[in-house]
């Protein structure tokens, strides 16, 4: 796709892509890790080796294009195939998942409001909000108002050290709001 004045956009490699995908020998052909062709007589054979990294190392990855041209340099496009949470629960899946985006988001802002010192209320107000706004970048890439940042989605897309950082969010999270508790519990013992 070299020429002057042509230019192909991410996006029209993905709807590319997309389109090769379906036909069964390029998709099979792009899966392949390696191979050996020999030539009709059987004299000559030749070992041929895809050398897209992500092929056979992450989960779903089915290959598609690596190379090098002189105005794009080095490229790689991926097909990767997923079962999809969109494709399965539709729009009633999706809007239950943003709505508990938006009541964490809410929960975590209401537990800092409520805090009595500083640092609670500062820790808890972060932690919300980095998570919620992950969540915002994350929907809006997939819903195509935003360019892609590779984000990953709360609690739900793969990545273990995004799990590991989100998880002990919520537990500080949590913390937090049983000290509150626990204070206002004691305010109210005095009073």
């Amino acid at each position: 796709m070299d020429g002057d004045g042509h230019w192909t956009t991410a996006n029209d490699l993905i709807k590319i892509a997309k389109v090769a995908m379906e036909n069964p020998i390029f998709s099979e052909m792009v899966a392949t890790r390696e191979v050996e062709v020999s030539s009709i007589d059987g004299k000559y054979t030749h070992k041929m080796i895809n050398i897209n990294k992500l092929l056979g190392s992450v989960d779903g990855v089915m290959g598609v294009k690596t190379g090098w041209t002189e105005n794009a340099k080095e490229n790689l496009v991926s097909y990767v195939k997923r079962e999809d949470y969109a494709e399965e629960t539709g729009f009633l899946g999706i809007s239950v998942l943003v709505a508990l985006y938006l009541s964490m988001a809410v929960s975590g802002f209401y537990i800092a409001s409520k805090s009595i010192d500083k640092r609670g209320f500062y820790l808890a107000s972060l932690i919300t909000f980095l998570i919620s706004f992950q969540a915002f970048l994350n929907l809006g890439v997939v819903s195509n108002l935003l360019p892609s940042k590779g984000v990953t989605l709360p609690f739900f897309s793969q990545g273990g050290t995004s799990l590991i950082v989100n998880i002990i969010g919520v537990s500080l999270l949590i913390s937090i709001a049983a000290k509150n508790r626990k204070k206002w519990e004691n305010i109210k013992e005095k009073s």
